[in-house]
């Protein structure tokens, strides 16, 4: 009976052993997996990020070319305004010294029919 006790005991043992050997296998792989899982989901945060920087950048570009062209075409209506003031202005001092002509010798002429 010592011999089967031994026997039972050192298999009982094995048996244990293998079972915690196997749990270890079990555990190492899905810490792998979970290894595996948070690389791949930090590069794709990674790609997006660059992605999205890309876009971002992208969109910086154009809304800056939109500003400058739009800087541009304001810059120019208001020289245009600049211009057709003075001109105005030009017209609206000649038209005041053609009145102030035109008084003159009309009150010439009254004063020389007086």
């Amino acid at each position: 009976m010592d011999i089967h006790n031994s026997v039972t005991f050192v298999v009982g043992v094995i048996t244990i052993f293998s079972a915690i050997y196997k749990l270890a296998q079990i555990e190492s792989s899905i810490n792998t997996k979970i290894a595996n899982l948070e690389s791949n989901i930090n590069s794709r945060i990674a790609n997006l990020e660059a992605a999205n920087f890309i876009t971002v950048d992208n969109l910086k570009d154009k809304f800056n070319d939109k500003f400058i062209a739009l800087d541009r075409k304001v810059d120019i209506h208001l020289q245009d305004y600049t211009n057709y003031k003075e001109a105005l202005l030009l017209q609206h001092n000649g038209l005041i010294d053609v009145i102030k002509h035109n008084w003159s010798k009309t009150e010439k002429l009254f004063n020389n029919r007086s």
